[in-house]
């Protein structure tokens, strides 16, 4: 279709439609043509200038462009504040067909990517390990023996911030990433009377706390409470707990009287001492003590985070 007819129907669909606007076939015809006619009318310009061969004009244009936007958003804002009148509306569409042209010649500047730097947690170290549930007399020197025959390059013991005790976690650093991963298999064996969790150290900022232990610290208040229970389990204690029935009853000294405590303890091996397994039961006056004191679970108790749970009760009196 020429040029000439686009334009004529463009102002005949224009008129039909603003004599009636509720009528959404006149403005969607209106639409069609305007789409067209702005379509060649931009061709029509490129051809022009592409035969007129004059890049001063765009070169001029380019320096105008940000002006020219910022007169179509003023023009837009001032026809939102009264849409009924025309001399705004008018110079709003003057403005907003400018830019639409300054657009097509190409004037607008090319939009790029901001490089804001990614916000990291830190690297992290194929070669470090995490190590937790360590007994508090471990030093460097029974760390290095128990991991013999890998060579271990660093250590970083865990403390609390306030009162610098070590928290029984830290850690440590292989010769390279193969023998990490050999540390790794060292999961779950035994150093000095606990069973110590080894896995790859994560970024700095993550949280290094195992996931499942997470869950046990915050699982209990969660339950309800059996009935008649009156007996809590406690664990994650140190091993090497002196004066520990003193300690403990003053730790849920706030909770009630306690009736009775019990500790678990095993024989290494035959004719041996026992041995503190680092847990026990703990039996209350009623079962209104026993709802207080559950709420302590995750508490610092000794530099660990103590763990409580309910206990059944029978399960622990035929232990």
């Amino acid at each position: 279709m020429a040029f000439a007819d686009l334009k004529s129907k463009f102002i005949e669909t224009r008129k039909v439609w603003r004599e009636d606007k509720t009528n959404k076939e006149a403005r969607k015809a209106f639409r069609a043509a305007k789409e067209a006619y702005e379509a060649a009318k931009s061709k029509k310009r490129s051809a022009k200038e592409e035969t007129s061969g004059s890049p001063k004009k765009k070169q001029k244009k380019a320096g105008t462009y940000d002006e020219i936007r910022a007169a179509a958003k003023a023009a837009k804002d001032a026809w939102k504040e009264d849409k009924d009148d025309p001399v705004k509306r008018k110079a709003f569409r003057a403005a907003k067909a400018a830019l639409a042209e300054a657009k097509a010649d190409g004037l607008a500047p090319t939009p790029t990517k901001s490089e804001k730097p990614k916000r990291t947690l830190g690297k992290v170290n194929d070669a470090r390990v995490y190590c937790g549930n360590l007994s508090f007399d471990l030093d460097e020197a029974s760390l290095k023996k128990f991991f013999e025959p890998l060579t271990i390059t660093d250590v970083y013991w865990m403390q609390d911030r306030k009162t610098k005790q070590f928290r029984g976690m830290g850690f440590v650093t292989f010769s390279s990433s193969e023998e990490a991963k050999a540390a790794i298999e060292k999961n779950g064996e035994e150093l000095m009377g606990r069973t110590i969790h080894v896995d790859f150290a994560k970024a700095r900022g993550a949280d290094t706390t195992p996931k499942k232990r997470q869950s046990e610290y915050t699982k209990v208040e969660d339950r309800e409470q059996p009935e008649g229970c009156n007996t809590i389990f406690v664990g994650n204690l140190p091993f090497e707990c002196e004066e520990k029935d003193k300690k403990i009853r003053a730790f849920f000294k706030g909770c009630g009287k306690i009736d009775g405590v019990r500790w678990i303890t095993r024989k290494k091996f035959k004719g041996d001492a026992k041995i503190f397994k680092g847990c026990g039961f703990i039996t209350f006056e009623d079962e209104a003590c026993v709802a207080k004191a559950v709420k302590l679970n995750g508490n610092d108790f000794l530099g660990r985070p103590i763990r409580l749970d309910y206990a059944d009760n029978k399960k622990d009196q035929s232990t």
